[in-house]
């Protein structure tokens, strides 16, 4: 059995509990998550044959574990993002120049929609307020020269 998946498996009312739950990985006081929706912005650095990849699928199969297919909208933008379309059904797939650009207009323009919808509860910028009607978005943007 694939280790990531055993891993969810034995780890679901721990996925429960969290809004975007990311795989971090196994240390030794446990299996390590973070939740994407506490720190919603996370930064993946790393070089040739360094499994930035492999984390990344990994943090995307951890969410949809946690998440049903209509609660996350994935944006997959860079030249390799077709293969990733496999790991999870992606609201865009951008993989070449003007695609990208399309796709970041299009995130701009849904930002832009959901701010607009804020601003109409004359709240502050929680998601709580918009998660009954809306999704949350992931963002992966990778080797965008």
């Amino acid at each position: 059995m694939d280790r990531t998946k055993e891993i969810l498996e034995a780890s679901q009312e721990a996925l429960m509990q969290m809004g975007l739950p990311v795989l971090l990985g196994e240390a030794c006081d446990g299996i390590q998550f973070m939740d994407l929706q506490k720190a919603p912005h996370l930064l993946v650095a790393g070089g040739t044959k360094s499994e930035r990849d492999a984390f990344l699928k990994q943090a995307m199969r951890s969410m949809c574990a946690a998440r049903e297919s209509d609660e996350v909208d994935f944006y997959l933008l860079g030249k390799q993002m077709n293969e990733w379309q496999l790991v999870t059904s992606a609201r865009g797939v951008y993989s070449d120049a003007e695609s990208i650009s399309v796709g970041l207009d299009g995130l701009k323009e849904e930002m832009d929609r959901r701010y607009n919808l804020l601003a109409g509860k004359r709240c502050g910028p929680s998601f709580d307020a918009l998660k009954p009607s809306m999704p949350y978005i992931v963002a992966l943007i990778d080797g965008i020269d």
